[in-house]
């Protein structure tokens, strides 16, 4: 079992009260005093493992957590005693303690926590993006038919950030049914429908407390109402500083009943040039262009459609918005672009501008994402071609960093006497591997299992022991555990 295992599974050691104002004792003081009962004198940390933070939000704190694995096997945790770095602090702080501060720059960070020396320590990747500001279950309402396949097996949960993204988070959602004995939920949004009745399905993002919800009628096998009609609302929008328009679509069926089909129909524009519109949801954006496009909601099942004309007006741009990036060498990032207009409103412009690089061949963008290419720095100009608006900004790319250390074999269970040659294998930022150069191994205890700097391994006596990897120039490290037997 690797050392990230034991520490999900094990519960933490609860240290005892020795008077009735506690301390928590050090890393050094760990590796230098006996600890709670049944921890030996001199255990010292072999390990540290970051706790995962939930999806970290652009502009929030959040307190992180990491806990040491001692050499008797026995579990601390460090928070207040390790030193913490960011490996970008224009996007990430950390103050001493954990406590890390987003800043309102979305990538990806990695942060590293080092216990007093420099060693061992931990490194995780961390993703920061923008507030989760709602929650679209698709299709959003359902009329289902016992003993039929149904059009979709799963709900899909679409998260909506503050910057205008959107996110598949299906997953990373929690699924219920007010009615389960109607219709049962399971992971991923898969559903069954069980018996006739009505059902709210609920999915809820448990960072951000945002939920979002659909609507399920199961009838009886051949009792479902046929659609005969739909209409739109609103009908002839004028949308002004590039607000959005929420089309709703509303189905008329043939027992006189009417219920919202917004999410089965599929939507679209005539000119996604003057009007964009997503096809799934009937939420449609104006673009920098002016026009009268017609949107169109069309049922596929029936072939049933409605339309309306929407009446957007060619708005006054100030500017392009565009930030600067520093990304490692092979790394992709999605990267907003929008149109500031006058009025204060905002239009996004991603895959709706035209770019060039100079030098070339260090940085891409696709008009959605930057793919750093080479070492090096370049600057990205973009065009947007209907109004002439240009914009700049730079893209400095990184060498290849080590990202992670794997180590095989991991965690072995061998007789006394046995040889274990190991391997370190170095997984680039740039998703390149490597054998890495000359690491520094070591064991936890060296009576048990005694290694060289070749990576060779001896079974010396029955116990357990942690044979240790380090990068020399990096200092990141990567443990795998060995039990001997008799």
């Amino acid at each position: 079992m690797s050392l990230l295992k034991l520490l999900n599974l094990r519960p933490p050691l609860r240290a005892l009260a020795a008077s009735s104002r506690p301390t928590t004792p050090s890393l050094a003081a760990a590796s230098n005093a006996g600890g709670p009962a049944g921890r030996a004198p001199g255990a010292a940390p072999v390990s540290l493992a970051i706790h995962r933070p939930d999806p970290i939000e652009l502009g929030t704190h959040q307190r992180l957590k990491v806990t040491a694995i001692l050499s008797d096997g026995s579990i601390q945790d460090v928070t207040s005693k390790v030193t913490w770095t960011s490996s970008d602090t224009s996007r990430l702080t950390i103050a001493p303690g954990g406590v890390l501060e987003a800043k309102h720059v979305p990538g990806e960070v990695t942060i590293t926590a080092a216990a007093p020396g420099g060693k061992p320590r931990d490194s995780i990747e961390v993703r920061l993006r923008a507030r989760v500001q709602g929650l679209v279950i698709t299709p959003g309402d359902q009329l289902i038919e016992l003993g039929e396949d149904a059009p979709y097996a799963y709900l899909v949960a679409t998260a909506i950030y503050a910057d205008g993204m959107r996110e598949d988070i299906s997953g990373q959602v929690e699924w219920e049914s007010d009615r389960p004995e109607v219709l049962e939920m399971m992971n991923m949004g898969g559903w069954t429908a069980l018996a006739p009745g009505a059902a709210l399905v609920r999915a809820t993002h448990r960072p951000s407390q945002v939920e979002g919800f659909a609507k399920f009628t199961v009838v009886a096998a051949g009792k479902a109402p046929k659609l005969t009609a739909i209409a739109i609302e609103p009908l002839n929008p004028e949308p002004h500083n590039g607000e959005r328009v929420e089309f709703t679509a509303i189905g008329t069926f043939a027992d006189k009943s009417k219920r919202d089909i917004t999410r089965q129909v599929e939507w679209e524009s005539s000119h996604p040039d003057v009007l964009e519109i997503d096809r799934g949801l009937g939420v449609a954006q104006p673009m920098l262009m002016g026009g009268h496009p017609l949107v169109r909601a069309l049922d596929p099942a029936t072939g049933l459609h409605a339309s309306t004309t929407v009446y957007v007006e060619s708005p006054d741009v100030v500017k392009i918005d565009v930030a600067d990036l520093v990304l490692d060498k092979g790394e992709t990032l999605y990267h907003p672009v929008s149109a500031v207009l006058r009025g204060g409103g905002r239009i996004g412009l991603n895959g709706h501008v035209q770019s060039q690089s100079d030098p070339p061949g260090i940085a891409d963008f696709d008009g959605q994402s930057v793919v750093a290419v080479a070492p090096g720095t370049t600057t990205i100009e973009l065009s947007e071609p209907h109004t002439g608006a240009t914009a700049t900004f730079q893209v400095k790319v990184n060498a290849a960093e080590l990202k992670e250390i794997i180590v095989f074999p991991i965690d072995q269970t061998v007789p006394v006497g046995t040889e274990i040659p190991y391997m370190a294998i170095g997984k680039l930022t740039d998703g390149t591997t490597r054998m890495l150069k000359r690491p520094i191994w070591s064991s936890s205890d060296a009576t048990v299992v005694e290694i060289d700097q070749d990576g060779v391994a001896t079974a010396k006596k029955p116990g357990d022991a942690v044979v240790r990897v380090e990068s020399r120039a990096t200092h990141r490290q990567q443990t795998s555990k060995v039990t001997v037997v008799p």
